[in-house]
């Protein structure tokens, strides 16, 4: 399974990926998410996610890759 994050999101809420085990892919094209709860993406993607970011993305919040 694949997500995209595209261009016009500001926020993500706690929890709304975690457990999410067949996510495999995350299309990242958010550009002005600065700050993300570290739960987003726990426990997601049983076998690893690939992360694909888009080149307009300056900065990718450090809380991104907590707990993968």
């Amino acid at each position: 399974m694949a997500i995209k994050i595209p261009a016009g999101i500001i926020s993500i809420g706690e929890n709304a990926f975690n457990g999410c085990t067949n996510l495999a892919t995350i299309y990242y094209d958010a550009v002005n998410i600065t700050n993300l709860p570290e739960s987003v993406f726990k426990h997601a993607g049983k076998n690893g996610v690939t992360v694909i970011i888009n080149i307009n993305v300056i900065v990718v919040p450090e809380s991104f890759f907590y707990n993968q």
